[in-house]
């Protein structure tokens, strides 16, 4: 087969993951099955990492199958199955159908310093437990920021648009709700796009070659690749096409060399070539062949007084990396001290967020998480939102539990079952009813039945496992009382309550996620189907 083929197919495989990843965020509709979301982040590395170290299954290991890939032949995951890297091949598409001029690019310097700093930064952190570097640098991370934020409103708009238009008494397409908007998840996702649109309309792929952390983690793997794209030096003819045609910026034709730690393995060039010179070779056997040349050249030179170096760059990276590392990893050690800012309620009476069931911890929960937002995405009752600081500076954009915004389907599990890092482990439903995530509370001075004496009882109504139960209150009012043995801090009750701003009845955060008992089942009179309709 020859290699001109391996471009379409990268294209076409690209394309294809592009598209479902930007699908598992905007599917507004609930079409496609929690099932396929495993399947489908089986290919991110940083998430399927994650979730290996606390689930290592079959499915949690693709990222084994990258690292394979780029040990063999370089960083094919950066052309293929990234969706940041495929949304930049995209921005390039549309620069060569504006652009009147035709693209050239050249080969540039690499940027090392930058990006081996952003690398050991960001491993730095997770070392000391910090993952505030990783949430607003994972390619896949970013990527669901940006479609959730930015093309997902437009996507409702548009489904929302036609409803109002097709919509009749037999057909109702749904309307859906935008849910809130966050100024500071909107601006990071904007600033995020914006770079990806200068650096990649002036410069090609050089955010993946100085920014990206993963892309500079698959560039050294691949700098010891077994098979390299090489140019052929018996047929190429120095025509500069391929340097032009490379976006990575990593052919340098007069020298005939090829940086293969920054190629991204796009296979421009070797669509460009006409000469088939660019090709994939055995780059052990060749550093033997030049090793060999070396030492030969070496005995027959005179010897000569030998001149140390050193190499000031690689020195900063060794000082300055672990300076800015441990400041970040300082923001960690902040968050357990950090309360919930917010004005619904007084005194502070929630001092921690409310984690998802099945995240086991706080803890488990902030140091897993990226903040990718799927699992905000996948919320039908959209009680997950994302946060500011509520988990501490680090872990920012991380979701948390709004019962002001919803409440926990006592019938559903999605979130545990879309989370592509472990951050929420997977969850049996009958486990998941059982799992106490917090526990109500209840100011009796605040409730409208007792300061107003009115009747209203709406948090038991709501509450599915009967934790709040209307006891005898004075005349004939009832008022709520908490079994807190079966309560499991779903926030239904919260989310019911009809007093504003401050609910009388609020959800307090179990740092520790506990098994709740189950709540008693009511004897059901048995109707006989024989006798007459007893109504």
């Amino acid at each position: 087969m020859k290699l001109k083929v391996l471009k379409p197919i990268r294209i076409g495989i690209s394309v294809i993951f592009l598209l479902l990843y930007t699908l598992i965020f905007i599917d507004i509709l609930n079409i496609i099955p929690e099932n396929y979301f495993k399947y489908i982040s089986f290919f991110q590395v940083i998430p399927s990492i994650e979730k290996f170290i606390f689930a290592p299954t079959l499915i949690a290991s693709g990222f084994l199958f990258i690292l394979l890939i780029s040990a063999f032949w370089g960083r094919v995951y950066c052309s293929t199955f990234c969706p940041v890297g495929t949304l930049q091949d995209f921005i390039i598409f549309l620069k060569r159908k504006v652009s009147r001029k035709r693209i050239k690019y050249s080969f540039r310097a690499h940027h090392n310093l930058l990006r081996y700093s952003i690398l050991a930064i960001v491993i730095i952190t997770l070392f000391f437990g910090s993952v505030f570097a990783l949430n607003i640098s994972d390619p896949y991370s970013i990527f669901g920021k940006i479609i959730y934020y930015l093309v997902r409103p437009a996507a409702i708009f548009i489904n929302n648009s036609v409803s109002e238009i097709f919509s009749n008494d037999d057909k109702q397409i749904p309307l859906i709700e935008y849910g809130d908007f966050f100024i500071y998840l909107f601006s990071f996702s904007v600033i995020i796009i914006f770079t990806l649109i200068i650096m990649s309309w002036r410069n090609g792929r050089l955010y993946c070659n100085t920014i990206c952390p993963l892309g500079a983690l698959l560039g050294l793997i691949s700098k010891y690749s077994i098979f390299q794209l090489e140019l052929s030096g018996s047929s190429c003819t120095a025509c500069g096409l391929c340097e032009r045609a490379c976006k990575a910026n990593c052919i340098d034709n007069k020298k005939m060399e090829l940086d293969f730690s920054r190629c991204i393995s796009c296979f421009d060039c070797i669509k460009v070539c006409n000469l088939d010179s660019m090709k994939y070779k055995n780059s052990y056997s060749n550093r033997k062949l030049n090793s060999l040349d070396r030492s030969l050249t070496i005995n027959n030179k005179k010897r000569e007084k030998p001149n140390f170096s050193v190499d000031i760059k690689k020195r900063k990276i060794i000082t300055t990396a672990p300076i800015i590392a441990a400041a970040l990893t300082g923001l960690n050690s902040c968050k357990d001290e950090v309360k919930l800012n917010t004005s619904s309620y007084k005194q502070g009476q929630r001092t921690a967020p409310v984690s998802p069931p099945g995240s086991a911890s706080i803890h488990h929960f902030t140091e897993l998480c990226t903040s990718c937002q799927l699992c905000i995405a996948a919320c039908p009752t959209k009680v997950l939102q994302a946060s500011f600081i509520e988990y501490g500076i680090s872990g920012i954009f991380q979701p948390r539990m709004d019962f002001y915004n919803g409440f926990c389907n006592y019938e559903c599990k999605k979130c545990s079952e879309v989370c592509p890092t472990g951050a929420i482990l997977p969850l049996k439903l009958e486990d998941k009813k059982l799992k106490q995530i917090g526990i109500s509370h209840f100011i009796k001075e605040e409730c409208i039945i007792y300061e107003y004496e009115k009747d209203c009882g709406a948090c038991s109504e709501h509450c599915p496992t009967k934790a709040v139960q209307m006891v005898d209150f004075k005349d004939n009012l009832k008022i709520p009382k908490i079994d807190e043995e079966i309560c499991i801090g779903c926030g239904a009750c919260e989310y019911a309550c009809p007093v504003v701003p401050v609910t009388p009845i609020y959800v307090l955060s179990n740092l520790e996620h506990k098994s709740a008992k189950k709540p008693k089942q009511e004897k059901v009179k048995q109707v006989n189907t024989e006798d007459d309709f007893p109504f």
